[in-house]
């Protein structure tokens, strides 16, 4: 393996612990997780769902910098539904790494006109997403 992907894995992991261990309520650690995350991985926006045992049961969780599109009538479109991710998850298919994954709730934004969507997140699907199991996605 690279060493430059080692040192930056171990960035983000230490990044993590260290967020982790300042925290006390867990939607606020989510909160935080995710935007010092998105900080040290390059990333400008993500989103994290708590995912319960039966679907199609979960909580959105925290953002960071989600466009209105996405962040309408209090996240609505983050709260309602499902998605492909979550989707996947239940299904039992997301049980390793996905670098191409295409996104509901950016489709639907667009196909119900709910506003503007940055062309990085329109091209989202080209890009790697992040996804930690034991109930968590973004």
């Amino acid at each position: 393996m690279n060493e430059k992907i080692k040192k930056d894995d171990l960035r983000v992991l230490k990044t993590i612990a260290e967020t982790l261990n300042r925290s006390h309520e867990l939607k606020g650690m989510l909160q935080s997780v995710l935007s010092e995350l998105l900080h040290v991985t390059g990333l400008r926006t993500g989103w994290i769902f708590l995912v319960h045992d039966e679907k199609p049961h979960y909580t959105f969780m925290a953002s960071h910098d989600l466009p209105p599109a996405l962040s309408w009538g209090n996240y609505e479109p983050m709260c309602k539904g499902s998605c492909y991710c979550l989707s996947n998850y239940w299904a039992g298919k997301l049980d390793k790494p996905v670098n191409i994954i295409e996104c509901k709730r950016l489709r639907n934004a667009e196909m119900y006109d709910w506003g503007a969507i940055p062309m990085p997140l329109l091209t989202m699907q080209q890009s790697p997403y992040l996804m930690v199991k034991n109930g968590l996605v973004f």
